[in-house]
């Protein structure tokens, strides 16, 4: 994998400051390389969005752009909640079904989207072999997913045991801390090995300290307002240059494009 990430996050900033309106309710990073992939490459993505949530925050600002985008949810609820959202595009597609069986043609997607979905998967290798199954040999697969033994986890960890040692003497209030953990998180060496046996390869990475991550837990368990990276360019800036540095076993997660 032979990246230049100083050009990568100098790009993002850029980008960000371009569009600050536009993209501050997503996923900043995966959108801006989706943005430097198809417009160097002149060319209109069909997208699968699997996982898309409720809030669709990766389908919808790409509706808004004019890409036809597929977002897929395994509940029922979900599906319906994110229809609401993007019901008034006429390229958007919403799909009930599930991950590990996707109900599509081989070669059927340029762009695959699945952001922090796969830790919650029971089979994260069927996933992987069912993406590249439906992607283009010429396509991408953006995956982002937390660190298991990440800054972040370690972070809450430690919040965790600071908030009860100052509770048990009365500085600061009892609540009830719940940070939960999810069904199937990798390591680096783990997520690797799992891409490359599936016959991905590893083009773009950027690694996450995830400022917003380890924040916001915090503040919505103490009752105070969670914060917006989004809108807050230093938090930006902070959450990049870290992530930059530390080792890619130690950050709070990453956003990689995978190609086949």
């Amino acid at each position: 994998m032979n990246i230049d990430n100083a050009k990568l996050i100098k790009k993002i900033l850029e980008e960000f400051d371009n569009n600050i309106k536009h993209i501050k309710n997503i996923h900043y990073p995966t959108h801006i390389l989706i943005s430097l992939i198809f417009t160097k490459e002149k060319r209109q993505p069909k997208i699968l969005d699997a996982g898309c949530g409720r809030n669709v925050k990766m389908s919808l600002p790409l509706l808004k752009e004019g890409f036809q985008v597929f977002s897929l949810d395994y509940s029922s609820s979900v599906v319906k909640m994110a229809f609401n959202k993007i019901k008034n595009h006429e390229n958007s597609f919403r799909i009930k079904a599930d991950a590990h069986n996707l109900p599509f043609k081989r070669d059927s997607f340029d762009l695959i989207l699945s952001n922090e979905t796969i830790e919650y998967l029971s089979s994260p290798q069927k996933f992987l072999s069912e993406a590249n199954r439906v992607m283009k040999e010429s396509g991408y697969f953006m995956l982002s997913t937390p660190n298991r033994h990440g800054f972040q986890r370690f972070s809450i960890y430690m919040f965790g045991v600071v908030h009860r040692m100052l509770s048990s003497i009365g500085v600061i209030p009892k609540r009830r801390l719940q940070f939960y953990d999810r069904p199937n998180m990798f390591t680096w060496n783990e997520l690797r090995k799992d891409v490359n046996s599936n016959d991905f390869k590893m083009k773009y990475y950027i690694g996450e300290i995830g400022i917003l991550r380890i924040l916001d837990p915090i503040l919505i368990q103490i009752g105070l307002p969670s914060l917006s990276v989004g809108t807050n360019r230093l938090l930006l800036i902070l959450d990049l240059q870290i992530g930059k540095l530390l080792s890619k076993k130690m950050v709070s997660g990453w956003s990689v494009i995978l190609i086949k």
